[in-house]
Order: structure tokens, then C-alpha cells, then sequence
């Protein structure tokens, strides 16, 4: 053998060898799906539909089973593939009802979502009203129905489903209509305003979120009381027709009752039709949810026996008529509302010649009601504060006011005017700076751990005396509400300081320590008990003087804390700048045991991602192999070149 042959041999097993090593070490990273490229929080592209063009026309049910009470409107998606039309069948000539229509997808967007009224079904000429599209550009057309007409709506049953294209029957599914139900009523109140601004079910789960629709079973005497019933079957009715007309037909009544008339009084009783038509009444349905809401605005209702007044209590009841065909036989459900005069109340006013002097109040007004406050010099044009508060869900309101430039002992006149033609006042003598906030306080909280019970701060410092009191996430407002412990009274500079408080934590938390003064000179904490009133945060630049830090419960390694792990990613390790302008806190570096006690999950579970490729046995296992196959060929090519 020539030089040049034994030069390409062995060029040629360097190759070989090569090729196995690269294809052994690429099959367990392909057997591995690749991680995602997309941000946290993003989606990754969706892949590309294993059905094309020209692949077979299909159409299915988004699901196999599809529940509703009867009378109401019963909802379900068909999906198209390559078609933008389908057969839909519901019933059986088991059930007395067959009907047949066309969906047709308008938009493209490969699906159809059918509404089925099944208080219509059966009972209307061609079906009319009866099938619907969802979307606009979506439609259900050419309805036939192939069984004779009812009497009533349908029947709780088990109706069949099926989905054809093409005349082939491409997937079924099955309706179960559930006999309706009359379960509950319950009570709600919102601002008179906010009467015209509530018009569908969305305005009412907004209002709701927002506060302003708050559960109550009593209502200011000009507010607005929302009734919500819990009921089904009746929203098939309601799609079609109104409130009113079913009123007017005896299939439904609404009645509101005094309770407490008085001796030898006739009760007060609403009006309904009169109520109706001076605008006082709306109702509206939120089928999805089997809830009625129907809202009275105690100032335009008529009463008959009236005019109603503060103190009345009234017995509010739905009935449902036993002979229409909205149920079987009577239903009602009723509730208890009590009207109160609607009243506004200031607290007793405590403030300096200092930033963020708080202005509280009570009042019987609807939560999410704005109460409109000024501070002002009794003597007139010296001084003009002015803010607007919204009433909270028990009744609160608040406002903070710069007084930093209004001379000590300067008398104050605090107005505060709400909607209802409410209105209170009082007047408090500004006191000096130093009895409010100072820019000397102080507070540093370093990270650690607890066993839930009590939390010591790291170092405290108040001019003036105070209080230490904790809130949880970081940089806390300071709101009467959110303390969830307070210390002892604190002398002016204080080492480390145990505030035990009023509930264990049960796992980490972020907390913010913030410092109060002794602003009544007590020497008690009256902040909570005086709703913000008195015992106000030390401040400086307009900001409570506060730090915070995150507490690991337990033995500092997490253990207890386990619950919490990843909960309080968004309040931070430590304080955020903001918090380093009030006061003094120690942040831990990344990693720490502290900062990072809750752990980080790798992506491939309980290993990391270079465990994963050493602890692949096989992989291993091919190397060695490899190597002994190089060896040999090696020897074996080396022997022949002799």
C-alpha cells in the first residue's frame, strides 16, 4: 500500500469517527425540545396548520357537552377547517324537536359561535329569533325546523348536536337543558350618579372592581339601590322582549313593601309601572351569569302611600307567574332593604404647620361617592387648601393637605360637601411643625427572618417620640387600614425594635416599617383608631420616613416560606430608591441567602442545565465506546500500512 492510500485511510476513519461522534452527541439535544426564544410573559409563534389547502373540509364542537336552564340562551362554538360553511343539527324526533340551519363563518376566523334561545325554540314561525350568530359578520341562516310546533319552551332534556359539511356528518355533541332556578337576592348600593352610567352587565362588573357598587342592605335616601337576583330561565324572555312588557303581560312582578308603616299607617308600596315610566327603574340581565340586576333610584321612584324618608324598611320581591312560560308554577325570592338619611360627619381635625395633614370623615353615602374638602383660614384669605375624596366600602373618606406654610396657631375652618345636599364642618387650630412630621426621622430595616409572630426593625430615629408601625409590599402609603402592628411609644433615637404583630405572618412577606409621630402627645398609638386622624407619619419631602425589608418565616432557609415562594417577587428583596430617600435600609446583594431564599427553578426541573448533559448516562456511555472504536481502527489501519 502506497503512502498516498494509507494517508486517505486514515483520513477516512478520522472522518468515520467524526461522523459517529457528531451524530451520537446531537441525538439526546434532539430529543429535547429546544427551549422557547420568546421574552417572558410572550408566546411563542404558533406553528404553521397541519391542515392546507386542498386537505378535507371539517367541522367540529369546541366542546362535547354543552349545559343551560331552560329559558335561557345557551351558547356553543362550531370550528370550521377548510370551509366557511356547515350544516347544523339540534334535537331528535325523541324529543319532539329537529331543526335545521346553515352557519356560515363571515369573518374567517374558522369558527362560528352559535346562540340558541331555548325559551323560542319550537314556538316561532321559521324559528325566528331563535338561532344567532355571535359575531356580526358571522350568520345562521336558512333555519328549518322539521318537527311540529310547541306550546312551550323546550323541556329540560338531553338534546342531540351535530355538525355536517357536505352532508357528512363531521363531529356531535349533546345539549343537556337543567330545569330553571329562582335561588337568591342580593343587595347592593351606588352613588346617584353613577344610576345612568350603569346600562349592561360590563358597567356593572366594573362598578363592582371599582368600588362603587358595594353590597349593602341599606341605601341613602336619594342613592341608588341595586337589587341583584340570582335566577334562570327567564333570559331566552328577556332577549326578546323588556322588562316592562313582561310586566305588563303577568309573566313577572316586582313589588317593594314597607315593613315598618307605623301605627295606623298604610304601607309605603312601589309604583312599579309609574316608577317605570318616570325613569327610576332598569334592569339588567347578565345572562352568562344567571343574575338580574334590576336598580331603583330612590329619587325618581313613585310610592304609592308615599313619599318615602329615612327609616323606611321595604321587602323587595321578584315573583315569577306560576301560568306564563317563564316556569312551571310560581316563583319568588325577596330581600330587606332599609332606607337612612344620607349624612356626612368630619372627625376631629388634628393638624400642624407641616405636609400630609389628614382630614377624615364618615358618611351614610354610597361607597365610590366623592366628597369635595377644603381647608381654609377662619379669618378668610390667608389660606386655601382644596381636595376631593372618594368614599371607601365602610363609609371613610380622606385627604391629605400641605400645610407647611400656614403660620402656627392659625384657626382652621375644614368644609366638607358630598352629593345628596350634604355638607359638615369644624375648625382646629394649626399647630406647629415640629408636633407633625420632621426631616430628621429616620428608620433602618435590614432583611432577615422571623417566626411570624414578631418582626424587629434595625434602628429607629424620632425626634420628636413616635411609634414604628409595619405594612406589607414596599414603601406602604401609610392608610389606617393597612397596619398590621404598631410598636410601643419610642423615645427619640432606639436601637433594634420588636413590634409584635396583630396576625403571624404565614409565609415571606416584603414589609415596610414606617415611623409615626405622637402628634396628640399621649404617648398611644391612635393612628388606626382615629382613621388617620392623629399620630400621622414623620415625612420628609411630602413622603412617610419609612425602609423596608423582605422577612423569610422560618429557619431562614425558606422552609416555612415555601407558600409564599415567588408571591412577593413584586415587592422586591429590599427597598426600592424611593424608599432610600425616606429613611435608611440595608439591600442584600442578588444571591444572597436572604434575597434569594425562595430559590430559582431551573428550566428542566430539579437539575440544572449543565446536569442535565453530564448526568446522561447513555451519552457517557456512547463516548466510551467511541474512543474504543477509534483505538481499534486505528491499530487496524496502522498494521496494514506496514
Amino acid at each position: 500500500m502506497t503512502r498516498r492510500s494509507r494517508s486517505r485511510n486514515v483520513g477516512l476513519a478520522c472522518v468515520l469517527v467524526l461522523s459517529l461522534f457528531a451524530a451520537i452527541a446531537s441525538g439526546p439535544a434532539a430529543a429535547v425540545a429546544a427551549p422557547s426564544t420568546a421574552p417572558a410573559g410572550v408566546s411563542a409563534a404558533p406553528q404553521a396548520s397541519a391542515i392546507q389547502p386542498g386537505d378535507t373540509e371539517n367541522a367540529s364542537f369546541n366542546r362535547s357537552n354543552v349545559t343551560e336552564e331552560r329559558g335561557d340562551v345557551a351558547a356553543f362554538t362550531v370550528t370550521l377547517s377548510n370551509t366557511s360553511e356547515a350544516t347544523l343539527t339540534v334535537g331528535s324526533e325523541a324529543v319532539n324537536y329537529v331543526a335545521n340551519a346553515t352557519l356560515s363563518d363571515g369573518d374567517g376566523d374558522g369558527q362560528v359561535r352559535v346562540l340558541l334561545n331555548t325559551h323560542l325554540a319550537g314556538r316561532t314561525a321559521g324559528e325566528r329569533g331563535v338561532y344567532e350568530a355571535a359575531a356580526r359578520a358571522d350568520s345562521v341562516s336558512g333555519v328549518d325546523r322539521t318537527t311540529e310546533r310547541l306550546p312551550a319552551p323546550l323541556e329540560p332534556s338531553t338534546y342531540n348536536l351535530s355538525v355536517a359539511v357536505g352532508g357528512i356528518e363531521r363531529d356531535t355533541a349533546t345539549l343537556d337543558l337543567g330545569p330553571r332556578s329562582t335561588d337568591d337576592l342580593v343587595l347592593w348600593t351606588a352613588p346617584a350618579a353613577s344610576f345612568d352610567r350603569l346600562e349592561d352587565a360590563s358597567d356593572v362588573a366594573r362598578a363592582v372592581e371599582r368600588g362603587t357598587v358595594t353590597t349593602s342592605d341599606t341605601t341613602a335616601l336619594g342613592d341608588v339601590a341595586v337589587h341583584q337576583f340570582t335566577l334562570s330561565g327567564i333570559y331566552g324572555a328577556l332577549d326578546t322582549t323588556t322588562f316592562a312588557r313582561l310586566v305588563e303581560r303577568g309573566a313577572l312582578d316586582l313589588t317593594m313593601v314597607q315593613t315598618n308603616p307605623g301605627v295606623n299607617r298604610r304601607p309605603a308600596r312601589l309604583d312599579l309601572s309609574a316608577s317605570i315610566a318616570n325613569g327610576a327603574v332598569r334592569v339588567i340581565p347578565d345572562g352568562e351569569n344567571d343574575a338580574l340586576y334590576v336598580d331603583l333610584n330612590t329619587t325618581r321612584a313613585v310610592f304609592e302611600n308615599g313619599p318615602i324618608a329615612p327609616g323606611d324598611e321595604f321587602e323587595t320581591t321578584l315573583v315569577l307567574n306560576g301560568s306564563s312560560n317563564l316556569t312551571e308554577r310560581e316563583k319568588s325570592v325577596s330581600g330587606n332593604v332599609t332606607v337612612v338619611d344620607p349624612q356626612l360627619e368630619l372627625g376631629d381635625a388634628s393638624l400642624a404647620a407641616a405636609p400630609g395633614q389628614r382630614v377624615t370623615g364618615m358618611t351614610s353615602l354610597a361607597p365610590g361617592s366623592e366628597v369635595s374638602i377644603r381647608v381654609g383660614s377662619a379669618a378668610g384669605g390667608a389660606f386655601l387648601r382644596t381636595d376631593t375624596a372618594t368614599v371607601r366600602s365602610n363609609g371613610s373618606f380622606a385627604a391629605a393637605f400641605d400645610l407647611s406654610g400656614v403660620a402656627p396657631n392659625t384657626t382652621a375652618v375644614v368644609r366638607a360637601s358630598g352629593p345628596l345636599n350634604t355638607s359638615a364642618e369644624t375648625e382646629a387650630v394649626v399647630g406647629p411643625g415640629a408636633a407633625g412630621p420632621s426631616d430628621a426621622a429616620a428608620v433602618t430595616f435590614e432583611n432577615g427572618t422571623t417566626a411570624g409572630e414578631t418582626v424587629v426593625v434595625t434602628n429607629a430615629t424620632l425626634p420628636d417620640g413616635g411609634f414604628l408601625a409595619l405594612y406589607r409590599g414596599v414603601n406602604a402609603t401609610a392608610e389606617p387600614g393597612g397596619v398590621l402592628g404598631a410598636s410601643d411609644y419610642l423615645e427619640n433615637a432606639t436601637g433594634p425594635v420588636e413590634i409584635t404583630l396583630d396576625e403571624p405572618l404565614a409565609a415571606n412577606a416584603t414589609l415596610t416599617a414606617v415611623a409615626h409621630a405622637d402628634g396628640n402627645r399621649n404617648r398611644e398609638f391612635d393612628f388606626v383608631a382615629s382613621n388617620g386622624s392623629a399620630d400621622g407619619p414623620y415625612r420628609s419631602g411630602g413622603v412617610p420616613v419609612s425602609a423596608s425589608a423582605r422577612l423569610v418565616v422560618g429557619n431562614g432557609n425558606g422552609d416555612a416560606g415555601d407558600a409564599d415562594a415567588g408571591g412577593d417577587a413584586a415587592d422586591g428583596a429590599a427597598a426600592s430608591p424611593a424608599t432610600a430617600a425616606t429613611g435608611r435600609t440595608t439591600t442584600t446583594p442578588a444571591g444572597s441567602p436572604i434575597g434569594d431564599a425562595t430559590g430559582t427553578a431551573t428550566a428542566d426541573g430539579d437539575r440544572g442545565s449543565a446536569g442535565s448533559l453530564v448526568g446522561d448516562r447513555e451519552f457517557v456511555v456512547a463516548v466510551v465506546a467511541l474512543a474504543a472504536i477509534a483505538i481499534v481502527l486505528g491499530a487496524f489501519l496502522a498494521r496494514r500500512s506496514r
